[in-house]
């Protein structure tokens, strides 16, 4: 037994010298490989290594990794060759405003939608933005290229007019007199001339004229001939290091110009307001087109009796061919919101965080001798982000569905736009995923299924479109879904997109079946408290296909068992 019990004793003090010594070696490698891939660039270069080869044709003394299909020389090409890539280039910017374009409305009048309008339609364009467009290309050459070809761009009225319209001349050409003679805005508005100094101090004015623009000689005679319809275009700017301004407020910032200090920058200005005013007098059909890089306020809609609006973003160097082409029906938008637009955007949590804030010492931090010698009005600035993940649609979904649930006082007036309970439908004017098509289409479900196996353990869904209108279009599919919620848990929203395609062109009648994967890990949240990592709770996970968020949630709840759910409108 003695010499037993010291085998045991001897082997046991061997195992724990192995594991001690396993230990430090795993430890080590892991070290060691966390530490190459930190340093691969180095230790690649040290040993001779490459991860990419660059590649070199012709004369060139450039290399690059990936060699372009329009020049043999690097960025030299020839005539041919830009020109193959200017008609490219052409061709992608309208095919992109035709399928990125949104239609938010589409009212019918006198018993048909009021888009697309009639080839050869004969229409007034109105707003400032409809003759100096937000987002015009940059000016002059393609940048560094030896070449002495230069970009051209189509501007709103050419676009209309290869299309066949008929334009307002004498309205059209009112803005351009008034423009040119500093009668709105500057030169240089929205980035098409090159005073850059009036732009940067000029940035967020909306430069919309007066009312009494509207009483020159023959204006107002000019829309007898021109009332197939008004087509209103709404501009607003921002982004790249310029935030839209509340507007309300005493804003001193640099930059932060606005007219109206009562009013927000995604509102109405009181001279927009009197332009639709006048055309509600005289037109009976009203397309408005957003020209803007931020979503806007659109409550006003029906106010100003407004049959049709598109949001197109910012127009680009030949995004007006493509507008144009929606608007006489030679194109079918099929494009989707990736916003929520809210009737009144200072409704949402992370609008209680914005704001000018500037850090209180900052005068005595921000100094020349501590390396800070430009800038100071722009660096002493701050953003306190509190709202966590309740930003955009899911803040107002998750709200939506814990009023239908009566969770957690969701229906109280906190955060009401109407001072009253809190309502959906009062407060988000279109959803995100939303969209319209001047067709119309079934979605059936065929198959879900799970590949625990597969890359990323995913989760397969088919979905058959079928075209069930008469006009040829695209749809885009949009998944959803949602996790459960334990109350004082994790926070997760109601709903999350978690993948999407597009069908090609179908024509009336025909169909595509769409697939999309969805990973698990796209299902899982961030436990900071106690997992202090990404983690699945248990429960039902529930998918939904919808025409937006708010629809696949309305899905979801039907399929929990509950009722009383609205539809956005």
């Amino acid at each position: 037994m003695n010499k037993a019990a010291g085998f045991f004793a001897r082997t046991a003090n061997i195992w724990r010298g192995l594991l001690a010594v396993f230990l430090g070696l795993t430890l080590i490698v892991v070290f060691m490989t966390q530490f190459a891939f930190a340093n691969k660039l180095v230790i690649n270069s040290f040993l001779g290594l490459r991860s990419s080869e660059p590649v070199k044709t012709g004369t060139a003394e450039v290399a690059y990794h990936y060699k372009s299909d329009y020049m043999e020389e690097v960025n030299n090409p020839t005539e041919e060759e830009f020109n193959r890539l200017k008609e490219d280039g052409k061709k992608q910017a309208i095919a992109e405003m035709e399928g990125g374009a949104i239609l938010l409305r589409n009212n019918e009048v006198n018993g048909e939608p009021a888009l697309p309008l009639k080839k050869g339609a004969s229409i007034s364009l109105f707003g400032h933005g409809s003759e100096d467009p937000l987002c015009k290309p940059y000016s002059g050459g393609p940048g560094r290229w030896n070449t002495t070809n230069t970009f051209t761009w189509t501007n709103l009225y050419d676009g209309l007019k290869q299309s066949g319209f008929n334009i307002n001349d004498t309205l059209y050409n009112a803005y351009a007199e008034a423009r040119a003679s500093g009668g709105y805005g500057v030169a240089g508005n929205y980035g098409s001339g090159t005073r850059k100094e009036e732009l940067s101090e000029k940035s967020f004015e909306l430069f919309e004229v007066s009312p009494d623009f509207y009483d020159q000689s023959g204006i107002r005679e000019s829309y007898a001939n021109y009332d197939d319809a008004a087509i209103v275009c709404i501009t607003r700017t921002a982004g790249e290091n310029r935030d839209c301004p509340t507007g309300r407020g005493n804003l001193d910032a640099p930059g932060f110009i606005v007219e109206d200090p009562s009013r927000s920058y995604l509102e109405l200005t009181a001279e927009e307001e009197a332009m639709f005013e006048e055309v509600k007098a005289d037109f009976d059909k009203i397309i408005v087109v957003f020209n803007s890089a931020n979503i806007v306020e659109a409550g006003w809609l029906d106010e100003y009796d407004v049959d049709a609006c598109i949001y197109t973003a910012g127009y680009g160097q030949y995004g007006t061919i493509g507008l144009a082409n929606i608007l006489c029906g030679d194109a079918n938008p099929s494009g989707r919101l990736v916003d929520t637009w809210a009737y009144d955007f200072m409704s949402a949590p992370a609008m209680t965080n914005f704001g000018n804030f500037t850090y209180t010492n900052a005068s005595q931090m921000l100094t020349s001798a501590n390396g800070v010698t430009e800038g100071l009005d722009k660096t002493s600035h701050y953003v306190v982000y509190a709202e966590g993940i309740y930003v955009g649609y899911k803040y107002y979904e998750t709200r939506y569905e814990d009023t239908i649930l009566g969770r957690g006082g969701a229906d109280s007036s906190v955060g009401s736009t109407t001072g009253g309970d809190w309502n959906y439908a009062e407060e988000v004017q279109f959803p995100f995923g939303y969209g319209l098509s001047y067709t119309t289409f079934s979605l059936e479900l065929l198959s879900g299924s799970y590949d625990e196996k597969s890359v990323g353990s995913e989760f397969t869904f088919e979905v058959k479109v079928t075209n069930t209108g008469d006009v040829a279009g695209r749809r885009s599919v949009q998944l959803y879904f949602q996790a459960p919620y334990e109350e004082n848990g994790v926070e997760k929203s109601a709903i999350q997109l978690v993948g999407f395609e597009k069908t090609g062109v179908l024509q009336p009648g025909g169909s595509e079946t769409v697939t999309i994967t969805v990973d698990k890990y796209l299902l899982a949240s961030y436990d900071y408290e106690v997992a202090d990592g990404y983690i699945l709770d248990p429960g039902n996970y529930y998918f939904a296909v919808g025409d937006s968020a708010h629809d696949a949630l309305n899905h979801i709840l039907k399929a929990k068992g509950a009722t009383g759910m609205v539809n956005h409108d």
